[in-house]
């Protein structure tokens, strides 16, 4: 299907074999180079990474225990379209995942059970904030024709006088 207009929809990804829930993440909420994500996170972990856009790229995972002290920092590397699976046994708590370099992108989820009930628990990552104390170029080209189309308007109205 498509659509000609914008379309915003949220979801869940269901696994009926453990019971977990994940939040559906879209492609364009991915993470690139110089952009960061955090997920809270329970040992044993297991950490679940797919690059979205067909290009590889690295990227640094960093764990943290209950009091944010940096327990160990791992530089992993997916190829396009990849998806892994690493398994992480430190006492985390939370985790920061950094794209390094290369021009793919990255959603990351994680999950945990429990050793004593086998429940299983999901952890999504935390979605991107775009900075809006800058515009993009997009949004100059914009305000450019604009500004243009204003002075224009306005040099026709003295020559009219």
């Amino acid at each position: 299907m498509t659509s000609d207009v914008p379309i915003e929809a949220s979801g869940l990804v269901h696994s009926s074999s453990t019971g977990a829930m994940f939040q559906a993440v879209p492609r364009e909420m991915s993470i690139g180079s110089g952009e960061v994500t955090r997920l809270r996170a329970a040992a044993p972990f297991r950490l679940y990474v797919v690059e979205t856009k067909g290009h590889p790229l690295l990227f640094s995972v960093k764990l943290f225990d209950d009091r944010s002290r940096e327990i160990r920092n791992r530089r992993l590397y997916l190829s396009g379209l990849e998806q892994r699976v690493w398994n992480f046994e430190e006492a985390l708590t939370s985790m920061e995942i950094r794209v390094i370099n290369g021009s793919g992108a990255i959603i990351a989820a994680g999950s945990s059970s429990s050793p004593t009930t086998r429940e299983l628990t999901a952890f999504a990552m935390q979605l991107p904030r775009r900075p809006r104390h800058r515009l993009g170029w997009l949004e100059w080209t914009a305000y450019g024709f604009v500004a243009a189309a204003l002075g224009v308007v306005a040099i026709k109205r003295r020559a009219a006088r």
